[in-house]
């Protein structure tokens, strides 16, 4: 059986006040990689998956809960990857076979954020183009100083 190593691509350490966080110039040399993302920002916020520069034909499904209740549907237009707040958050996305040119691009996140809320997205990109850049957008707010992003590399 094969054995699953994860690479380091790239980490960065925020200084604080960011909006966006690329990285870019990704190689296509993994079977798939893997963003990571903990800290905290400035107010509960998603964080969307901007791809190659784009964010159109997005889409996500989700559900979310506390323990106490739940909640799911789906939207169009966003690929979520994540939730943060002052209190903190911690996100794992998963992009699947990214760099394939031949199908469109799934990934999928799990994570938690402070309050015992866990969420899951389920995203897609309605492209066949290779994965070369990922950006993760706030959609209000900014991250504070200390967050910390990593991207890694499955190799097979």
């Amino acid at each position: 059986m094969a054995t699953q190593t994860y690479v380091a691509l790239a980490t960065t350490t925020l200084a604080g006040g960011e909006t966006e966080v690329t990285f870019s110039s990704i190689p296509a040399t993994y079977r798939d990689v893997v963003l990571v993302i903990a800290g905290s920002s400035s107010t509960a916020s998603g964080l969307e998956a901007k791809i190659n520069g784009s964010t159109a034909n997005m889409s996500t499904v989700y559900m979310y809960g506390d323990g106490a209740s739940a909640s799911s549907g789906s939207a169009t237009g966003v690929a979520v990857i994540g939730q943060i707040d002052s209190g903190g958050g911690v996100s794992t996305t998963h992009f699947l076979d990214y760099s394939a040119t031949d199908k469109h691009k799934t990934f999928l996140t799990r994570g938690s954020r402070a309050g015992g809320i866990v969420i899951a997205y389920a995203n897609r990109w309605a492209q066949t183009t290779a994965i070369n850049s990922i950006a993760m957008v706030m959609q209000a707010g900014s991250l504070n100083s200390g967050t910390v992003i990593s991207l890694y590399g499955i190799e097979a």
